[in-house]
């Protein structure tokens, strides 16, 4: 990793158990409504905390208690939309790589927010 990583503070706490993945749901732009949702990659249905709890951990778990992350690139595909490119290395010393497709909320109490309309992991690492 380069000098500009992000890992945890020193003494973070986790408030309770799947915090990080209830905030990740909180933020995802199209979690808790009835439309289906392409967080994932594929067309899901996301309106209960249940389904994506489920899905993270088996899609993304490398996400959870990772050791450390950096941001690669950012690239704006459309206005107002972003691709965020990051390398995290997960709870076992194994690297990955993900895009953040994000979005800013238009309505309601969390308008003004950036949301992430999906997060995918890469089939393969970039050589950066």
């Amino acid at each position: 990793m380069t000098p500009g990583r992000i890992g945890k503070p020193a003494g973070f706490q986790i408030s309770w158990l799947n915090h990080g993945i209830q905030t990740a749901y909180e933020f995802a732009a199209d979690a808790g409504g009835m439309e289906r949702s392409r967080y994932f990659g594929f067309s899901k249905d996301l309106y209960h905390l249940d389904h994506f709890l489920g899905m993270f951990g088996n899609m993304l778990g490398d996400l959870v208690n990772h050791q450390c992350h950096e941001v690669i690139q950012v690239q704006e595909p459309e206005a107002g939309i972003f691709v965020v490119h990051v390398r995290v290395i997960g709870p076992t010393g194994q690297a990955g790589e993900y895009d953040f497709t994000m979005v800013r909320k238009e309505l309601g109490r969390k308008a003004g927010s950036w949301m992430a309309k999906s997060v995918i992991k890469r089939k393969n690492l970039s050589v950066t």
